[in-house]
């Protein structure tokens, strides 16, 4: 071969690999916080340590040192007991495929496959003081954005105080992943530390994340909240009524319930901009099936148990829309919407007080409400009389905008 050949191929095969590095530092300064996390859980993890961190943006190497953290908290260690020992839920081996598929580092329950739980109340539904396991009628999950205190300090001050709680048998955590900065994880340690009930998992909270946060809810009532009869999914812009919501499972039955705002013929979103955008291999059909409004919904336990169990065994497309997510894992384990009419869903924050009395769960609310209505239906709750009363004249009032319910 020519000098000139050489020379001309040793230029070219140069060229090449300066292309490839500089389309790789461009991926990486655009990934998201999720994809950059799949990315990291992918490479050695004491390579990752020798990164050069500089060159990454400051709220990668948060999320790198977040992963670091996992390595090190042992607070869920029966189910990190069960990861590493590749068994299935029941304690059983796992089936070949199951194993195949974890050995590649990828779970069937979408979650990560070093998944564990970075604040996790695992005494919640352990309560009394012998150390056994009280009877708790229904266990509560609010999806929560990490930064959002304010709006978790007002439910905790308002319809899930504590002394409600307790009166009905009730439990609430609050779901949420890994915030954006280091302060704001800072701040969820010490509001974990004070009200220990926030249920944290090693993902990136962000909106197509959601489905992975109701899977979490699922695992964490799986393994920490097995006595509570009903599982309740809810988000932190919602407004219950926890007196009317048990009041209502005293008359449900205990099994194959997922009770909710039934949603029919909604549409798959295909639109790869659309934040709900949907592929055809995650789901060909035009229209998702029968399912329950993402913002309020009640699973039986028994449900609630075939629902994580389904997703753990069986491998199934990730659908970022939570609501149809489940909806499509009900269609098949053939659990049909229990509908409840109960459930007032509005596009903006809802403002009067009719609304507040006369349905029990209400969406789009914020702190701000919360604390404003909250006396008056506090007062409602506490008897059947005022209860009647409130609704009666809202009922002869309903065309004002305001009213004196005391």
């Amino acid at each position: 071969m020519a000098r000139g050949q050489i020379i001309q191929l040793t230029f070219a095969v140069l060229l090449v690999c300066l292309l490839f590095l500089t389309f790789e530092v461009y991926i990486t300064f655009r990934m998201t916080p999720s994809t950059l996390a799949n990315r990291l859980q992918g490479c050695n993890h004491n390579d990752l340590t020798s990164m050069d961190q500089a060159n990454l943006p400051a709220r990668f190497v948060y999320i790198q040192s977040m992963m670091d953290r996992q390595h090190e908290l042992d607070l869920n260690s029966d189910i990190s007991g069960m990861s590493n020992d590749k068994t299935d839920l029941e304690g059983a081996p796992m089936s070949p495929q199951l194993r195949e598929f974890y050995d590649v580092g990828v779970n069937y329950d979408h979650l990560p496959a070093d998944f564990e739980f970075i604040n996790n109340p695992q005494s919640m539904c352990v309560s009394n003081e012998f150390g056994g396991i009280d009877s708790v009628s229904f266990l509560v999950g609010v999806e929560s954005v990490p930064k959002n205190r304010a709006i978790r300090s007002a439910i905790r001050k308002t319809w899930a105080n504590k002394a409600l709680l307790d009166k009905i048998s009730a439990r609430l955590v609050f779901l949420v992943g890994l915030p954006e900065t280091q302060e704001t994880q800072d701040s969820l340690d010490l509001e974990s530390l004070k009200h220990d009930d926030l249920v944290q998992g090693g993902f990136v909270d962000e909106y197509e994340n959601l489905t992975m946060k109701t899977i979490m809810f699922l695992r964490w009532s799986y393994h920490y909240c097995q006595s509570a009869d009903y599982v309740i999914k809810t988000d932190e812009d919602v407004f219950v009524n926890l007196m009317e919501i048990s009041s209502l499972l005293t008359n449900l039955p205990r099994t194959r319930i997922y009770l909710g705002n039934v949603v029919m013929k909604s549409q798959v979103f295909r639109n790869p901009n659309y934040q709900w955008y949907t592929s055809f291999e995650a789901y060909p059909d035009q229209f998702y099936p029968v399912y329950n409004s993402g913002a309020f919904y009640i699973l039986s336990k028994d449900v609630a148990r075939d629902c994580y169990n389904h997703v753990w065994h069986h491998r199934t497309w990730y659908i970022s829309s939570e609501d149809a997510f489940i909806g499509i894992i009900m269609n098949t384990l053939k659990v049909v919407p229990y509908p409840f009419q109960g459930i007032y869903i509005d596009i903006s924050p809802v403002k009067h007080i009719c609304v507040y009395v006369e349905y029990p769960v209400v969406h789009q609310t914020t702190a701000e409400l919360l604390f404003h209505y909250w006396p008056i239906i506090d007062k409602m709750v506490s008897s059947e009389a005022k209860t009647a009363r409130f609704k009666s004249k809202c009922v002869t009032q309903r065309i004002e905008s305001t009213m004196t319910l005391y």
